[in-house]
This record gives structure tokens, sequence and C-alpha cells, in this order.
């Protein structure tokens, strides 16, 4: 029943012992509500999903899930993360989160080498975990020249933190240097997280090549079609593509409010 979502009972799992995992990040996942865990274990890395009870309403309820989540992973502590894993959830679910309530909950000290979706934005500087090999989509060029590259993919081969300057290779070697992040996403390489909900971003359209490298979220699945039904963020068009014309793209708050 209704009731039954503001109770919180513990749904996840007893912990397991950490041993020498390391969290690289976290995942949000938007319908249905969830959150993942990336984690790196003798060199292999995985993602445990963790499902999220619906329709979370208030800075109490948000906080309950937080405190689930922390009591289930042994890998993770309140101390480092509670901050963070509070203000993922606030923005996930559209609950504001008062200042007074993350200063109390910690500062929740991100995984080491990369953000959570919780901190920063877009723009951010290279702390976001962009570094040499990072896959992006690029995206917003307006001239003539550059436009052309609007949706492609291609990899961070050089990185100046302290300028906030990048420079990302295409596959066909030619290399663009860019000023911040505006003009890329973050590729997600995790294929699993590619659901309804997901953001992708546009690309390889030849009639509508105008929403080439826009962000965009996945509607629907139509897995034996190999289709995606996807809405534009900026259009708001809704319209079905093959999986060829998307590519899964890591959630940033940015992503999250665009869809509030």
């Amino acid at each position: 029943s209704s009731h039954l979502v503001r109770v919180y009972p513990c749904h996840f799992p007893l912990k397991q012992p950490a041993s020498a995992m390391k969290l690289k990040r976290f995942l949000v996942r938007y319908d249905p509500p969830g959150i993942g865990l990336e984690v790196e274990d003798s060199g292999e890395v995985s993602v445990r999903h963790r499902n999220l009870q619906p329709g979370l309403a208030s800075l109490k309820e948000i906080e309950s899930a937080a405190d689930d989540l922390i009591n289930s992973e042994e890998i993770l502590t309140a101390k480092r993360h509670r901050g963070a894993i509070i203000k993922t959830l606030g923005r996930l679910y559209s609950v504001e989160i008062p200042q007074e309530a993350e200063d109390a909950a910690g500062g929740g000290k991100e995984p080491r080498g990369q953000k959570s979706p919780t901190s920063g934005a877009d723009g951010a500087d290279a702390g976001d975990g962009i570094q040499e090999g990072t896959p992006v989509m690029l995206k917003g060029f307006t001239d003539g020249e550059r436009a052309v590259h609007n949706g492609e993919i291609g990899r961070v081969s050089k990185v100046k933190p302290d300028k906030q300057k990048y420079e990302v290779t295409l596959p066909d070697g030619e290399s663009l240097s860019l000023k911040g992040m505006k003009h890329f996403y973050k590729v997600e390489t995790n294929e699993d997280l590619l659901v309804k909900g997901a953001p992708v971003g546009i690309r390889g359209l030849r009639n509508h090549v105008e929403l080439n490298g826009c962000l965009a979220y996945v509607v629907e699945c139509y897995m034996e079609a190999g289709r995606y039904e996807v809405r534009a963020v900026e259009s708001g068009q809704l319209f079905r593509v093959k999986k060829d014309n998307i590519v899964l793209l890591e959630a940033t708050p940015d992503m999250i409010e665009s869809r509030e």
C-alpha cells in the first residue's frame, strides 16, 4: 500500500565484507528509482544496483533511505558518503535538502578519482573524473566547421586541469582543443544502465542533424526491434531511434534538474 512506502523497511541485502573493494562512483537510475555503486575488486569493475522506494517526498524519508543503503553496504560509511547520498537522492526525488541538513550529514567525501552525481556540474573541473582516455560525446558547436562534430564520440587525449583545457581526439585522428566542458558530455560505458529514464546523447541523424549532440532521455525500450523511444530535453520532441543513434551518458546534477 502507499503507507508502506513511508515505513521504509530494510530492502537492501545484508552487508557483505568489503575486502579490497574500492568505490569508484555513484550512478543514478531514474525509472524505476535506484542507485548504483560502481566498485572495483581485484581489478574487476562491477555495478551493484540498489532499488529505491518510489515517491519519497520528505527529508526524513531521504535520510532514512540513505541510512538504509549505508547499513547494507560495508563499503559505505556515514562519515564519507552520507552527505553525498542524501544530496543525490534529494535531486532524484526533487526534494529540497536544506544546507543545514547537508552539513549535519557530513561532507560525503567522494570516491577517489571521481565525483558522485551530486558533486560539481556541467563545466566542472577535471576532478569530475575527466582524464586521458575518457570517452566523451561532442555537443553544442554552432559554427559550421565544428558543428559537423556534434554527436561524435572521441576520447580525451590531453588534460590541463589548472587551465580547464582539454584535447579530444576523434576516431579519424582529428583533434579538437576545448576550453571547459561545455562542448562534451562524459560517456557512460556500462551498457547495463541503458534503461528507461537513462540520459543519452543523440548522434548520427541525417535528416535532423540539428539534434545531433542533444541531451535526451529514454522513454521506452523496444529491445527486440532494437529501437529506443527518446525525448529531447531542449525541444521536448519525442521520437524513435536505433541504438546506433544514441549513446549512454554519465548522469550529472544538471541532467537530473533538467527533468524536473
